[in-house]
Order: C-alpha cells, then sequence, then structure tokens
C-alpha cells in the first residue's frame, strides 16, 4: 500500500506450528512453464535467507534446514521478484517446515499447489477467508507499480487508489479478526492477528483474540512471539509510562530519556536507509521550530547497522535535524525498538512532561494539530 509507506522489518512476522525443526525438501514442478531457476527467500531468527536451485525438465528440488516451521516466498527467473516489464510479481507464500513438501503449477507460481505440509493446509482455509480484499490491495498496487513514473507523481491519479486502498485495508482488518474469532485451533489464526495487529498493535483489541487461541496454537515458536508483542504493546499503549532508556549520541555519550522530562517529547524511530523516514523528516523540523521554545523536543532513535553510522550522520545532517540523535546501531535488534516494538519505520510516540505516552504516529498536520492542542492547554 503506497499511501501508508513503512520501512518494515523483512517477512517479519511470521508464524510456526510446531517448536519443532529440521529437514524441509522443496520438490518443485513448474510442468512446460519456462523457467531455468527457482528462488527461495525466508527470515529464521532474525536473518534473511536466501537460496536457488537451476530447473531441469520443469523440476527442481531444494534442501533446506529450518529451526521451526518459517514463512517463506518462492519465485522463478521467467517473472523476477519485484514489478518490471509490465509484469506483477509472481512469487508464492508459503511456510517451510519439517518433511517433504511437493509444489506443483502448470502456469502461475502463486497458484501453486502445495502438498505434504499440514501448516500450509490450514494457511490455505486463512487466505481463502481474505481473498477479496488481497485480491483488491494487490489490484491497487499494481495500479501504481505498473504506471509511468510521471502518473504515478500525479495526486489525481494516486488519491482515488490510495482511498481504495484504506477501504480495503480497514476490511482486510475485519476479516482477520473475524477469522481468529470463529478458528481458534486452525492456524491461520496467527498469521491473522499479526495483519489485524499490524505494526502498531492495539492490546486492548489483539489481546483478547490471542487469549481465545487454543494453547496449541499460543505455544508456538511464533505464537509465542506475537504474545510478546501484545505485552510489550500494554506497555507501550497510549496512557502508560513511556519506558526509559539510556543509548549513545552520535559523539558515544549516554543519552536517558529521563533527561527529558518536563518537557513534551516526540520519541522518533528512523533510519538513514528509510525513505518514507526521510521524507517525513521536513515535518519533524517543522514542528521542532515552532515548537521547540514552548516546551517540545524530539529524541530520534536510529536503526542504522554498525557499518552505517557515517551514513547515520551524513543524513542528520543533508536533513538538517537538529535535536538529538541516539542508536545502538544495531539494525532491527535496536534494543529500544525491541523495548517499543517497533517492527517498521517511521514510528513515534508523544510523551507528556511527566513520562505518559499520550498519542501515537502523528505525521504531517496531525502532528501540528496535535502539539497545537496540548501546549496551548498548559498554557
Amino acid at each position: 500500500m503506497k499511501k501508508y509507506l513503512f520501512c518494515i522489518l523483512a517477512l517479519s512476522p511470521f508464524c510456526g506450528w510446531s517448536q519443532a525443526g529440521g529437514d524441509c525438501t522443496l520438490k518443485v514442478d513448474i510442468g512446460s512453464v519456462k523457467a531455468y531457476k527457482v528462488y527461495v527467500t525466508w527470515n529464521e531468527n532474525d536473518q534473511y535467507h536466501l537460496d536457488s536451485a537451476d530447473i531441469s525438465s520443469g523440476k527442481a528440488v531444494l534442501h533446506e534446514k529450518v529451526a521451526y516451521p518459517v514463512a517463506a516466498r518462492l519465485w522463478l527467473d521467467n517473472r523476477g521478484f519485484g514489478y518490471g516489464n509490465g509484469h506483477r510479481p509472481d512469487m508464492l507464500y508459503f511456510y517451510m517446515e519439517k518433511g517433504v513438501l511437493n509444489i506443483r503449477t502448470a502456469d502461475s507460481v502463486k497458484k501453486a499447489v502445495i502438498t505434504g505440509s499440514k501448516v500450509n493446509d490450514e494457511v490455505a482455509v486463512y487466505r481463502k477467508f481474505v481473498s477479496g480484499p488481497i485480491g483488491e490491495l494487490g489490484d491497487l498496487n499494481a495500479a501504481i507499480m505498473l504506471a509511468p513514473e510521471e502518473k504515478r507523481k500525479d495526486t489525481s491519479f494516486t488519491n482515488p487508489i490510495w482511498a481504495e486502498e484504506a477501504a480495503a485495508v480497514s476490511r482486510l482488518k475485519a476479516l482477520d479478526r473475524q477469522f481468529a474469532a470463529e478458528h481458534p485451533d486452525n492456524y491461520g489464526s496467527i498469521p491473522a492477528l499479526n495483519d489485524a495487529g499490524g505494526a502498531n498493535i492495539d492490546a486492548a483489541v489483539i489481546g483478547p483474540l490471542y487469549n481465545g487461541l487454543s494453547s496449541r496454537l499460543r505455544s508456538t515458536h511464533d505464537g509465542e512471539a506475537l504474545g510478546k508483542r501484545i505485552e510489550t504493546a500494554r506497555k507501550t499503549g497510549i496512557g502508560v509510562m513511556a519506558p526509559d532508556f539510556t543509548q549513545n549520541d552520535t559523539s558515544g555519550h549516554p543519552v536517558k530519556l529521563s533527561d527529558f522530562r518536563g518537557k513534551y517529547v516526540l520519541l522518533d524511530f528512523w533510519a538513514s536507509w528509510c525513505g518514507p523516514c526521510r521524507k517525513e523528516n521536513p515535518n519533524y523540523r517543522k514542528a521542532y521550530h515552532l515548537y521547540k521554545d514552548r516546551n517540545f523536543t524530539l529524541l530520534s532513535v536510529s536503526l542504522d547497522q554498525e557499518n552505517g553510522k557515517q551514513a547515520w550522520i551524513n543524513a542528520i545532517h543533508k536533513d538538517s535535524l537538529e535535536w538529538t540523535q541516539v542508536s545502538d546501531l544495531k539494525y532491527w535488534k535496536n534494543e529500544v525498538a525491541r523495548m517499543y516494538d517497533v517492527v517498521a519505520v517511521p514510528q513515534n510516540f508523544l510523551i507528556d512532561p511527566s513520562g505518559k505516552i499520550i498519542a501515537r504516529n502523528l505525521r504531517g498536520e496531525a502532528l501540528i494539530k496535535k502539539l497545537d492542542e496540548v501546549l496551548k492547554a498548559t498554557n
């Protein structure tokens, strides 16, 4: 979805059926489809994996090891991973688990039939349930991605599509919640709740649905991970005290969130490599200059990597970010990001002078409006 742009942790979150892992064999049969190579990618224990195999007489075999069942994507070299040459991506979203998985298709990879996997059998039930809005979102996204560049810059073309996407997302999330409520022992309920919760889980909504799942689902690897995210969301929701932390600034000096107690603070999560974050920085600059003398400041936490420290510093200077910047340079493993359940950037939390979170993810004019409201109330 193009209107609500995020830089998000790749393939996260994904869900497994049991704690047991082991050898996974993928037997791929594409029939008469013309392709020379098959690719598969997945994320496991915060590590990105990519493997490939040559196709001979329409068949290929890949041998993988997985610590627990993980979600993966499979595609062929005849269409590619992304959009190109007027084509949409032709990818199969599936789960790798211990055992032999047979993947067969006669045309489109995304329509492949998978046998030999209980996880994929159950997820297929969920995907059929949400196929309506998922199909709509795919069509709407393709309408923008396959349009000429000049048309993508035309708001009279993109705005109606974004509005339709927002409506489709709302329908999808409603179906996600419905599926989880009606299928408490179906594996698809965990990805349903992950999707319903998105990057900003509302614990009051998702928590009860999660608690209604069977103990079998909640005890899976990523069932437990979802439970932890919900618990973290409870600790960082609106109305609770913002967890304190310490991280170093660009010069290596430790900075504590509590050092800013007594001011309104916008706690911002970003990264130099995140395009949507960089586009938001002018709005933050505007807010900072409007309100810096009215008991307001920003504190930015970067999810840059250790080998990206210079890129982080360069971005700070290029974007003229005058407020305090901190990071442990651990990328998605940034300890503060994990403390606040940040799985996508940009994200932000507005904290009042007492240290309480009073709003989340304020951007553009919404940020200005909220700051004007709270600062007027204190005068």
